[in-house]
């Protein structure tokens, strides 16, 4: 009845699976333990005819059958239990009537503990009642266990009492969910039909025991005091007294003279009628039409411990049988609520910037459920998620949301990561229009760094393109990578063990080399995180130990003729990560980290047109240590505040003995001139607050102060170099030019910086999202005050599902001046340090002409009216969801960048006369903020999933950049006109195209893959000579402009095959989970030539052509043993 109203392809699926159990023969071996007892004569007779009849009714058995293919075409969900208890045969294993009964109440007893995901209609205090009533009624038979329903009297095993049996006890649960569909059932749990029509269940007649006192009965049809016969006609006293007997039992020779055909027709309407009821029962339990898929409405607020109410926090349930999410965010008054909610088990996720993630079950049934309530604990202020496209989800209009960049560990342990270089991956997705002087900006833990000095198995998640317009960061979205580290567990313990490998047997040779290179890579990382004493702190640790040798290719050109040669390279590096956290209450969080970085080596800044003997050996070591409070304030506000300290101690090179070689782009000999110790302190403090105003709106604001105490000795070309021209000119034995410096080396400055900034967020309605902020910046090397930056975004979703998303924003970024362009002011400013540049000198002894014994300096100073570049962005875009877990996103943006950094020499000789301004200096190399930049970008993002098994994140970008100077410290060709600088910036690929994916492959097996393709870059065209007497040679021919040359297209696509093996089991008494990963990762695949620079330079022999590459293809192999308990 439930499969015919319900209409659906599963009612009918199951129909079809019943009928087809209803014609399938079944296997021999049935009823064997029923079928006769060589050890009870009173059954030999009647066991023959038993046997007979059977063999001759094969319809009997195919009941259970049926009953199985209906619950799996009716609930796939729900099967694979089922079938596990279907596995436990019942005492009667047959298709007799027993067997159908025993196999009803077992799959009936499976699926009701397979679907308590699904609840189903409270019973009140009545039915339970009738339900304990109904227990007391029941009476067990025969020590078989099939049992009867007796109105009175004893039962066949001698009156003994028994405890009632699983189906008692589950069948009310189902009663009272399928009394609003069709009154199936009674409440204490007995079957029913719409005619009040009670069955009656006894033990099988064919299997009973002769005698008088045996006592079993058929299932019969009682109604209004009558009783009669299924098979028997209406109202026939002869039927109703023919079944009267069979009831009470009659005598022994009745029984024994019933012949084996009444039994076989009783039997099938027995089992007819149970296979019904039994479909009637799954059916009604997995069907989505019934009540188990009755959609509800959930509905909750999220509070902070203090209890103020949290709006914006982001609400996702998701299901667990088939992960499907639905998404909703907290409104002003801090409640939520997703309509047409299924019945199901559900996965509740509450997630808010600033408070730790709350994680917790949630049943859905047929009725409303009770409002939840989720408090909210304090957490850091970095942990922001990022809401993810799903199905039947409405996307987010926050201003944090989009088409951000997030990796998390997981899946970057399924991607083909350099085991040493894991910033690599993620500034493919950052846009070198926006990058700052300084290069990249790194926030770890969102303290302000350089580089990512973790070890990679301490890494959480990486978030690039975060909040592109949001006052509370210097530097725009794709300028910054965003790096949270991980926090052991307060109730239990993780761990794992990385190893990586890479040896010379599994590389190809570059194309430049004549030979492969030698390669010895290895890797060790442990870790291990969870509670301390106390459960209310927790601890990370993480360590890693890299060492690598491998070889460069030099590829030059000396006087000898070509040098080509695999020069040996070493990298040892050690790294430690410790991350304590300490909750004193619920309000309120401690988290400290310290960092260790210790790296040595050897023949660095060896290849390309360096020969071995310009290799230098270096030396790093770092210590950093932050320290972050969280505290959560009485209505709404909470505050963080964060201090770090970082001691830093580098040393490259050595003193020079003698003077270096340098041929314009032909090669590069003798001692490196590079000799630089250097002690760097930096203290850095940050306070933000955010605050829930309510109303639809909150606020954040913060400030910064960072102070860096430097202490530097800078030798650097202490020794002297000539520089020559062509190999022409070296052979002739005349130098271009040579330079020296002289003075103390030695030096110690401080650099202080100052940002505050503040920012609301108003949600106007739930449709638009208004973002306002304001940020002031200060350094003390730059003296220009004016650097108030003010940004602005906004989401808007056009119409009420929210599929689609239109975001756009416009902001104001300033840069500071970089610390080496202070640092190099300060050095070489004539009297510390003088640098002595001599055109046209002697070789080898540059000094020998009596003219040049006392040569005027050279200096390097900050123009005096020094403003701060800025850096303004407007972009606009349009988020789709296009399917199911699936976003695409179009952007475009325009840049315009003024009062950028350049260095120009303002005592160059004058074109008119050849004389220099100040005859008291060489070269006076002021730096300045006179460059400009301009860009435009149309960049086109996919996210999500393809299919069931591909989840790619790719990004293709179409932009053009023009620019007038490559940077802080490069000199045009004419200091007295800039016009022939403008041209392509040295970055300008008009076509770039990024994917990062994973596809799951058969037998769970993972495959990640990366993939970088870019048209060429542009390059610069020179002569080769000084022909304006500026002692550079960097001047073009006549008419050509800076980065007129192309280079070739770039393709790399990376690899990784990874498989987890887990295994679970009890350790110690609790549960543990041990996985082992092994992986092999394949970088440059397609084993392509991707040439690092293409040559200008017109002297040079490689002029027009490359003389480096990136690495060919390597095969790196990994192995990773994780544990939690």
């Amino acid at each position: 009845m439930v499969l015919a109203d319900a209409g659906s392809r599963r009612g009918v699926g199951a129909r079809a699976a019943l009928a087809g159990a209803r014609r399938r023969r079944p296997s021999s071996g049935h009823c064997r333990r029923h079928l006769g007892d060589p050890g009870r004569r009173q059954r030999g007779q009647n066991a023959i005819r038993q046997r007979r009849s059977i063999r001759t009714r094969p319809d009997r058995h195919a009941r259970a059958d049926g009953i199985s293919a209906l619950v799996a075409a009716s609930c796939p969900a729900v099967w694979p239990l089922v079938s596990r208890a279907h596995a436990v045969a019942p005492p009667c294993g047959g298709g007799c009537r027993a067997a159908v009964a025993s196999q009803f109440r077992y799959l009936v007893r499976a699926v009701a503990r397979a679907s308590r995901a699904a609840p189903v209609t409270r019973i009140d205090a009545a039915q339970r009642r009738r339900v304990r009533a109904s227990r007391r009624r029941l009476r067990p038979v025969g020590p078989r266990g099939a049992r009867q329903h007796l109105r009175g009297g004893a039962s066949a095993n001698g009156g003994r009492r028994a405890r009632p049996r699983a189906p008692a006890r589950e069948m009310p649960r189902l009663a009272a969910a399928l009394r609003p569909h069709g009154h199936l059932f009674r409440a204490d749990g007995r079957a029913v039909d719409r005619r009040r029509t009670r069955w009656r269940l006894g033990r099988c007649s064919d299997h009973r025991r002769p005698g008088p006192d045996a006592g079993g009965t058929h299932r019969k049809r009682v109604r209004a005091g009558d009783i009669r016969s299924p098979r028997a006609g209406r109202g026939t006293a002869a039927a109703r007294e023919s079944t009267r007997e069979s009831i009470r039992g009659g005598s022994a020779g009745d029984r024994d003279n019933r012949t084996g055909t009444e039994a076989d027709r009783r039997g099938r309407t027995m089992s007819r009628h149970l296979t019904a009821v039994a479909g009637f029962v799954l059916a009604s339990i997995c069907s989505p039409t019934v009540v188990a898929q009755t959609p509800v409405a959930v509905t909750g607020i999220v509070q902070d411990e203090s209890g103020a109410v949290i709006p914006g926090a982001r609400v996702t349930l998701v299901r667990q049988s088939d992960a499907a999410s639905r998404r909703t965010t907290s409104g002003p008054d801090g409640r939520f609520s997703l309509d047409a909610v299924s019945s199901a088990e559900y996965v509740l996720n509450v997630q808010m910037t600033g408070f730790e993630a709350f994680q917790d079950l949630l049943t859905v049934g047929a009725e409303n459920p009770r409002p939840v309530t989720v408090k909210l604990r304090v957490g850091a202020l970095e942990q922001e998620i990022i809401v993810e496209a799903d199905t039947g989800d409405k996307l987010s209009t926050s201003g944090s949301d989009g088409a951000t960049t997030k990796v998390s560990d997981d899946i970057l342990q399924k991607l083909p990561v350099g085991s040493d270089d894991v910033m690599a991956v993620f500034t493919r997705f950052l846009s070198p229009a926006t990058l700052p002087a300084e290069g990249a900006s790194i926030l770890v833990d969102g303290v302000q760094g350089e580089q990512i000095d973790l070890p990679s198995s301490s890494i959480n998640t990486v978030r690039v393109d975060r909040n592109p317009y949001s006052a509370a960061f210097q530097h725009p979205g794709t300028a910054r990578i965003e790096v949270s580290t991980k926090r052991g567990h307060r109730s239990r313990y993780e761990g794992a063990f990385d190893t990586f490998l890479r040896t010379s047997l599994f590389a190809a040779r570059n194309a430049f080399a004549d030979a492969a290179p030698d390669i010895a890579t290895r890797l060790m990382q442990p870790t291990l995180g969870g509670p301390l004493p106390g459960k209310k702190a927790a601890f990370f640790v993480a360590g890693q130990r890299f060492e690598k040798d491998e070889s460069v290719v030099t590829d030059a050109v000396t006087a000898a003729g070509p040098f080509v040669a695999n020069v040996p390279t070493s990298h040892r590096h050690d790294n430690i990560f410790t991350r304590p956290q300490w909750w004193p209450n619920d309000l309120q969080v401690f988290a400290a980290t310290y960092t260790f970085n210790d790296q040595v080596y050897k023949n660095r800044d060896s290849g390309g047109f360096n020969l071995p003997e310009r290799g230098v050996a270096a030396e790093r070591r770092k210590h950093k240590v932050t320290v972050t409070h969280s505290l959560l304030l009485p209505s709404g506000w909470q505050n963080n505040i964060r201090f770090g300290f970082t001691r830093d101690n580098d040393r490259t090179g050595g003193p020079a003995g003698a003077p270096g070689i340098v041929v314009n782009d032909a090669f590069a000999a003798g001692p490196s001139p590079s000799f630089v110790t250097e002690d760097k302190r930096t203290f850095d403090v940050e306070n933000v607050t955010r605050y829930y105003a309510g109303s639809g709106h909150s606020l954040l604001f913060g400030a910064r102060l960072r102070a860096d105490q430097i202490a530097t000795s800078d030798a650097t070309n202490f020794g002297g170099t000539f520089e020559f021209a062509s190999l022409q000119t070296f052979v002739d034995r005349t130098p271009l030019t040579f330079r020296i410096n002289r003075g103390d080396p030695n030096l110690a400055f401080d650099v202080y910086q100052a940002s505050g900034f503040a920012q609301d967020e108003i949600r106007v309605k739930p449709q638009l999202t208004l973002t306002f902020g304001l940020r002031y910046d200060w350094q003390s090397t730059n003296h220009d005050r004016d650097n108030v930056a003010p940004r602005f975004a906004f989401a808007f979703a056009p119409e009420a599902h929210r599929k689609t998303i239109v975001r756009g924003g416009a902001g104001v970024f300033y840069d500071n001046l970089p610390r080496s362009a202070a640092e190099r002011s300060l050095l070489l400013d004539g009297v510390r340090v003088h640098e002595v540049v001599i055109a046209n000198p002697s070789f080898p002894n540059p000094f020998m002409s009596g003219n040049a014994i006392s040569p005027a300096p050279s200096t390097v100073r900050i123009a005096p009216d020094l403003r701060a570049p800025s850096l303004a962005e407007v972009s606009v875009g349009v988020e789709q969801q296009v399917w199911a877990k699936s976003l695409l996103t179009t952007e475009y943006s325009v840049l315009r960048g003024d009062h950028l950094f350049r260095s120009r020499n303002i005592n160059a000789p004058l074109p008119a006369t050849g004389l220099r301004p100040n005859p008291e200096f060489v070269n006076v190399n002021q730096i300045e903020s006179t460059a400009f930049l301009r860009g435009q970008a149309l960049t086109v993002t996919f996210q999500g999933h393809l299919g069931k098994f591909f989840q790619p994140y790719a990004r293709y970008i179409l932009s053009k950049t023009t620019n007038d100077a490559s940077g802080t410290f490069s000199l045009p060709a004419d200091n007295y006109g800039l016009g022939g600088e403008k041209g392509p910036a040295e970055f300008d690929a008009r076509h770039r195209f990024n994917l990062m994916g994973i596809v799951s492959l058969p037998r769970a097996v993972q495959l990640g893959l990366l993939m970088t393709a870019s048209s060429g870059l542009p390059f610069n065209i020179t002569t080769g000579f000084d022909d304006n007497g500026d002692t550079v040679a960097n001047d073009r021919p006549s008419g050509v402009t800076r980065n007129t040359g192309r280079g070739p297209a770039t393709v790399q696509l990376d690899a990784r095959m990874s498989k987890n093996f887990t295994m679970n089991h009890v350790w110690r008494g609790s549960q543990r989970r041990d996985v082992i990963m092994i992986g092999v990762d394949v970088f440059n695949a397609i084993n392509r030539t991707n040439v690092a620079s293409v040559v200008g330079v017109q002297t040079s022999p490689f002029f027009g052509r490359a003389n480096s590459a990136a690495p060919a293809r390597v095969v790196q192999f990994s192995a990773r043993y994780s544990f939690r308990q």
